[in-house]
């Protein structure tokens, strides 16, 4: 089953990057790109397009990987805090009991005999 699922990926990489390849042939049509008062030289806008593309694949990465740092921070302190409450439960496990006064019966009174 993994060596399928590598191979389905490694398929559809290949495809991506032949479809990525026949884009950049096909569409280089200069253009230049305007911007408040900036303005570019005249570049392919296969070029355009892939780097807008290459900019909002970094950007998404980047927020995944903070993400995964914010997760990852709050998962070690409550693994953490359950270690403490292990420990805490274990001590508590291990004390040895003590002769308590009999809890009240019925009434809110003690039973005594006599």
């Amino acid at each position: 089953m993994r060596n399928i699922k590598r191979l389905l990926l490694v398929l559809i990489g290949i495809a991506i990057g032949v479809s990525a390849v026949i884009f950049v042939l096909t569409n280089r049509d200069p253009v230049a790109l305007r911007f408040l008062y900036f303005e570019s030289r005249p570049l392919w806008i296969s070029a355009v397009v892939l780097a807008a593309f290459a900019a909002g694949l970094a950007c998404g990465l980047g927020y995944a990987a903070w993400i995964s740092l914010v997760y990852r921070r709050r998962l070690k302190a409550v693994h953490r805090e359950f270690e403490e409450l292990e420990e805490e439960l274990i001590a508590f496990r291990n004390q040895p009991l003590e002769d308590a006064d009999p809890l009240p019966g019925p009434g809110g009174y003690h039973e005594t005999s006599g």
